[in-house]
Formats: C-alpha cells, sequence, structure tokens
C-alpha cells in the first residue's frame, strides 16, 4: 500500500504549472524592467533633443548667437535657455558645450547627460548624448 502512494506521488504531475511558473517568472520580471528602463532612456534622449532643437533655433534666429565667436554671456544665455528646456530628473548634471566645426562654419551643440538606471543587475551609470549642427556667419 505504501508503495502504491509513493509510486502515485512520483507520477504526479500536479505541481509542474506551478514550477515552470517560478522558473519563467524571472525571466519576464526581468524583460519588463529592461523595457520600462528602456522607457525612461528614450524620454530622456527625447528631452535633451528638444532642448539641442530649441538651442539650434535660437542660434539661427538672434543675430548675436550665429556670429564664428560667441560672447561669454551670449554663451551663458544660450546654455541657461537650454537647461531651462531639459526636464530630466537632475537638470543641473547636464552639460552643455559649444564647439566650433572644423571648417568654422558650423557650431556644434553638444548635450551630455549621465543616465543612471534604476533597475538592480543592470550597468550602473551610461552617458547619453545629443549633439547638433548648426550653420553660422
Amino acid at each position: 500500500m505504501a508503495m502504491r502512494a509513493i509510486r502515485g506521488i512520483a507520477r504526479s504531475d500536479g505541481g509542474a504549472a506551478a514550477i515552470e511558473f517560478a522558473i519563467i517568472v524571472w525571466a519576464l520580471i526581468f524583460v519588463c524592467l529592461g523595457i520600462i528602463e528602456l522607457g525612461r532612456g528614450l524620454h530622456v534622449r527625447n528631452e535633451m533633443s528638444y532642448a539641442a532643437d530649441l538651442a539650434a533655433r535660437k542660434i539661427l534666429t538672434f543675430e548675436a548667437y550665429s556670429g564664428a565667436v560667441l560672447a561669454p554671456t551670449d554663451e551663458d544665455d544660450l546654455r541657461l535657455v537650454v537647461k531651462e528646456a531639459f526636464t530630466g530628473s537632475r537638470p543641473g548634471d547636464l552639460s552643455v558645450t559649444f564647439p566650433l566645426d572644423a571648417g568654422g562654419n558650423f557650431r556644434v551643440i553638444l548635450l551630455e547627460y549621465p543616465f543612471s538606471l534604476h533597475s538592480p543587475g543592470l550597468r550602473d551609470t551610461f552617458d547619453l548624448t545629443v549633439s547638433r549642427r548648426v550653420p553660422i556667419g
């Protein structure tokens, strides 16, 4: 009698679905966290693109910004415009530079932001970069 009960338990597949779910649920959780982090990263990059586009419009429309050399106050004003347009979680971490292109006919707007992930087990921080080339002169 005891042997039949042991054989019955050994051949039972009543808890197979629970065990399969326990194995698969971790992969599903990590995929969902990855999708959320990807969405956050794309949102921050989109905000950076908007701020860079706004700076490009300012350079194209205002004569003071479209010269070959930016005055320090004009550069600070333009940097302030970009940082106010950026609505990320830490706007103070946004780095904005305006180097000249090698030929001198374009001004480059370069935005860099250290993006940190909230999901455990993933790489902590990496830099998101957006740049625009704007004709000057």
